[in-house]
């Protein structure tokens, strides 16, 4: 299993946690390339690491399934997760956000990019995804799934999208999503505008290569949330290590790194936007399945804390 473990202490005491650091795990979807995904998040957990005594154990999963399964199995406490694992936790698993980021651009949400392959003969309308392959991140994604298919019923199709389309494939991540429709492995592509455009500005010589159709949609984004195990205490140590870093130089320096100018409450009515899509989708989120149980993510040594 592709994994990608970061275990980082934290020093500094505080009143009501044991002698010995307690040990939580935390999950991350593999929004864009795993590598690059560790190292974005470690610029948060250094500065995290300086203030709450507590050892967190990371790994970024292969897919969003995995994440879900280790969260609502019990095989992880914290996740950081995007609109659609967000809202399916909380309206299932009663998981609770507590920060999300405010990214450079002055937003704390994203939206869903729909494109295709410049000369492919995919446009606007709809009628030309007839017949033609789709490719996005994964199955539970705002940006890379409903999004594209919620845009398919307010356009009037009422075919089942598995029937209109060719095909449909997950490429992994988002950044692989964008690589697939440039490379003529896909017609139409979906994907997270904040992905899309960094990777986009990474490889200029895709300007003339891809197209975008529709930019819509406005999610939370990448919310830090904890599942009901995680008591009060612990919860809310977190949730002002995140909220207050903006407020110290090292924390300031990290979220630089990251690129963010700070963290801010996410509160549960934020993910009403995402109802609305995967609703209008034609979905009921409480029997959507997310979670595979017959994966164990965490080798047994590995014991729950």
């Amino acid at each position: 299993m592709l994994t990608a473990v970061l275990t980082l202490v934290l020093f500094l005491p505080l009143q009501g946690f044991a002698a010995d650091p307690l040990q939580l795990r935390v999950v991350l979807v593999p929004e864009r390339n795993i590598f690059n995904q560790q190292a974005k998040y470690m610029n948060v957990c250094d500065f995290v690491c300086s203030v709450i005594d507590v050892t967190l154990n990371f790994r970024v999963l292969k897919n969003y399934g995995e994440v879900m399964s280790a969260l609502e199995g019990g095989e992880a406490e914290i996740g950081v997760l995007g609109s659609f694992l967000m809202l399916h936790g909380i309206t299932n698993h009663d998981f609770v956000p507590i920060a999300r980021p405010v990214w450079n651009s002055g937003e704390s949400t994203y939206s869903s990019v729909i494109f295709s392959r410049v000369g492919s003969g995919v446009t606007k309308d709809v009628r030309t995804w007839r017949g033609k392959s789709l490719v996005y991140a994964n199955r539970h994604t705002s940006a890379g799934y409903y999004y594209p298919l919620y845009v398919l019923k307010i356009k009037g199709v009422k075919t089942k999208p598995e029937k209109y389309f060719s095909v449909m494939n997950e490429s992994g991540s988002h950044d692989a999503a964008l690589w697939m429709v440039s490379n003529g492995l896909a017609d139409v592509g979906a994907a997270k505008n904040t992905v899309f455009f960094e990777t986009m500005e990474k490889n200029p010589e895709l300007e003339d290569m891809i197209e975008i159709l529709y930019v819509g949609g406005k999610f939370p984004d990448a919310t830090f949330a904890v599942t009901s195990k995680v008591g009060s205490f612990v919860r809310n140590s977190l949730q002002r290590a995140l909220l207050d870093m903006h407020n110290h130089p090292e924390g300031r320096r990290a979220l630089d790194k990251f690129g963010a100018k700070k963290f801010i409450p996410s509160d549960i009515k934020d993910y009403d936007t995402v109802m609305v899509v995967v609703d209008g989708a034609g979905f009921d989120i409480e029997k959507i399945i997310v979670a595979d149980h017959r994966k164990n993510i965490y080798r047994k040594k590995d014991s729950k804390p």
